[in-house]
């Protein structure tokens, strides 16, 4: 058994990145660029308004100014601001030259082509020329994943091209006999299998390629036959269940006999302790417990991480502290504890109750994990602690 840390650095010195394609901007988001973005362009390209108002000089506010032109966004001004002139000017037009400051309507009054300022402030309200971004400068950088906001960055640097990390391709295979489809009503012993359909919509918020394999049963065939198709069309196998000592659990064994490393087989982290992580070249292997929980965390531990690294993208997991809104006891153990947690109309955590690994409602209620090292027995009401977003 290894510690989580020393199982997160192997996975970690494991990831193998993936190739490069070109996708349209419009289909970008969610995608990971695989290169920087070179701003071609100033931003703002000149210096601009930033109200609607009056172009006019700052020294000159104090005197009636006489409007010489109207001057629209997209325009380019004809006149320029003498001393005792002013042009009207919209937001995001072009800032005459000679002029220095724009006084807002609403600090003015206009009558027979004269303006009066009658509020005078110290704001200038221009953007200046290249204050955002000058040409040349990396505006996104390798690695970041697109969003809305940086897809509106790569349309207004003319990127509509997009240079992007290829999806992993990933194969989910469950195994047990117990498990049945979600259409299927489960009978006697039987559940339904939620864990691959669980890991199919984790991995796609990951922003890669899933594919469901199906259920291997409890046998030594079924499980090789599932994970030798699996390794013709993927680069990562998800498998949840068949990793622990039990007499049905032949994962471990057949990844050996499909050619694969193992590199772990246990790590001291509950839920998640009958953990595997093994690889065969550029082919990768988690398998995790059959437990729902576990699944989920260990997802979010290992895998994602993994996956995202595969893409260039390593942003580390976000952290808020907040106070604790009751008393948590734990046995100190060989092993942290990841415990889910949501936050209450007070902004405190407060932790969800949880009946075991298979308790896949805590979960599906939680914000965040509070990780709670080995040594660690009590932690009292009102501890500020520090707890890990989940990404939903």
């Amino acid at each position: 058994m290894v510690s989580f840390e020393k199982a997160f650095e192997i996975v970690m010195k494991a990831v193998c990145p993936c190739d490069c394609e070109i996708v349209e901007l419009e289909h970008s988001i969610g995608r990971v660029l695989a290169g920087d973005i070179l701003s071609d362009v100033n931003m703002p390209p000149a210096d601009m308004s930033a109200m609607d108002g009056y172009a006019c000089k700052f020294s000159d506010r104090s005197m009636p100014l006489k409007i010489v032109e109207t001057i629209a966004a997209g325009v380019v001004p004809k006149m320029s601001i003498e001393t005792g002139t002013c042009s009207r000017i919209m937001t995001g037009a072009m800032v005459p030259s000679g002029a220095d400051c724009v006084v807002m309507f609403e600090h003015s009054s206009e009558a027979d082509g004269i303006v009066t300022v009658t509020k005078i402030t110290n704001n200038k309200n221009i953007r200046y020329k290249a204050e955002d971004t000058k040409a040349g400068d990396v505006l996104l950088s390798k690695g970041t994943r697109i969003d809305a906001a940086t897809c509106a960055l790569l349309a207004a640097t003319g990127c509509k091209n997009v240079p992007a990390a290829k999806y992993p391709r990933i194969a989910i295979i469950a195994t047990g006999n117990e498990l049945v489809e979600p259409e299927q009503f489960p009978v006697d012993a039987q559940i339904r299998n939620s864990n691959s359909y669980q890991l199919y919509a984790q991995t796609l918020r990951c922003g890669c390629t899933p594919v469901y394999l199906g259920i291997a049963k409890d046998t030594k065939k079924s499980t090789l036959d599932l994970i030798e198709k699996a390794k013709s069309e993927s680069d990562v196998i998800l498998i949840s269940g068949g990793v622990s000592a039990g007499d049905f659990d032949y994962v471990p064994d057949v990844l050996k006999e499909c050619g694969f490393n193992v590199l772990v087989e246990s790590i001291a982290i509950k839920p998640g302790k009958p953990t595997t992580f093994a690889t065969n070249g550029k082919q990768f292997v988690f398998g995790m417990p059959g437990n729902p929980v576990s699944t989920f965390v260990l997802f979010e531990m290992l895998v994602r991480p993994f996956l995202m690294g595969m893409m260039g993208n390593y942003n580390t997991p976000v952290f808020v502290k907040v106070p604790l809104a009751s008393e948590i006891k734990k046995k100190k153990g060989d092993r942290k504890e990841v415990v889910p947690v949501r936050f209450n109309v007070e902004g405190c955590a407060e932790t969800v109750k949880y009946h075991g690994s298979a308790h896949i409602n805590a979960y599906s209620k939680a914000h965040a994990f509070l990780w709670l090292n080995e040594d660690i027995g009590t932690v009292e009401k009102g501890t500020m602690v520090s707890v890990q977003l989940i990404e939903k």
